[in-house]
């Protein structure tokens, strides 16, 4: 059963004729499911899942439709959204560093979703963080309640997150880049603590990342988003082992690999995301697609069905498979 339905959702300038920043996503999450939303810098993904919350920037114009368990949430007035945020969605933002006030201890901070959102009082909410500081694998949870976030490292700052997004065992957790800026070991302790929640707490789990190796870790379907647009939905061992599109071949390639020469250059995307030169009538990538034909730059591919999702590319797998050109 859907948990989350996403249809044509559209954010742009209020007062612009630029290119939108999401243009006409669309992508369903069941519940218990993972979904990782995967782009390099600048593609939306993060303005997306804001805007699900009604947390988009000033300026910006939201369209489409987002529905949460029924609930539709673009357009919603606050006092809708703030029965769903903190509650029923649960959000790991990309900074921590920013996102946590430095002028509150830890527990404070965690006690306060408690305190406003299940009418907790102070002593129980006290109680509850200590015990959701101890489900983070947070060790000597008691005295880091009376911390604050300047005496934490940035990978027990990501525990704090997760600990005040689970305050109020949401249904769904949206985690935004949560392993950016931690080393690989913290890294890697991250991913089977989210694995380890998602489990325990029977999360449905929205990951935004560029990082094409956390996602095959934890989620089992990957959308794969560039200059605001779908290029490609799947099932994510498919789509990291056989991808049907040339973004996603040039993502797997830009990889670091322990078995090439550490000598050779590393492939890179030729170009970079200018969104001043894509037209909306043609496909987003072909100004650096290596695999691209006339007819890319004349018209935008429409959703073609593959077995375990949807494509949006003009040439057919087989031949991106082989030779550019």
């Amino acid at each position: 059963m859907s948990l989350l339905s996403v249809d044509r959702l559209c954010i742009g300038p209020v007062d612009s004729a630029a290119a939108p920043i999401v243009d006409g996503l669309s992508f369903t999450l069941s519940r218990g499911d993972s979904l990782a939303i995967v782009g390099e810098s600048g593609s939306g993904k993060t303005q997306a899942v804001l805007s699900l919350l009604g947390l988009q920037g000033a300026g910006l114009r939201v369209s489409g439709s987002a529905r949460f368990d029924g609930i539709e949430l673009i357009g919603a007035r606050d006092s809708m959204l703030d029965v769903v945020r903190g509650t029923r969605i649960g959000m790991v933002f990309q900074d921590p560093a920013s996102s946590l006030n430095p002028y509150l201890t830890v527990g404070m901070q965690i006690g306060e979703s408690l305190e406003v959102h299940r009418g907790l009082s102070r002593a129980e909410s006290h109680r509850v963080a200590l015990r959701l500081l101890d489900a983070v694998r947070v060790a000597d949870a008691a005295r880091r309640l009376l911390q604050y976030p300047h005496e934490l490292s940035g990978g027990m700052r990501q525990r704090v997150m997760l600990a005040a997004a689970l305050a109020c065992r949401p249904e769904l957790l949206i985690a935004d880049e949560p392993t950016t800026a931690l080393d690989a070991t913290v890294q890697r302790q991250l991913i089977t603590l989210l694995r380890e929640l998602q489990r325990d707490f029977a999360l449905s789990l929205l990951l935004i990342t560029h990082d094409l190796g956390v996602v095959g870790e934890l989620c089992t379907r990957t959308l794969v988003m560039y200059a605001g647009r779908v290029m490609e939905e799947g099932d994510s061992e498919r789509l990291l082992r056989a991808p049907t599109h040339p973004y996603t071949q040039a993502l797997l390639r830009a990889r670091p690999r322990l078995d090439t020469d550490p000598d050779a250059p590393m492939f890179a995307i030729a170009g970079s995301l200018t969104r001043a030169e894509i037209s909306p009538l043609a496909c987003c990538f072909a100004p650096r697609c290596e695999h691209a034909v006339d007819l890319c730059y004349r018209l935008r591919p429409p959703p073609e069905s593959v077995a375990d999702g949807v494509r949006h590319c003009h040439r057919r797998p087989e031949d991106i498979a082989t030779a550019p050109g």
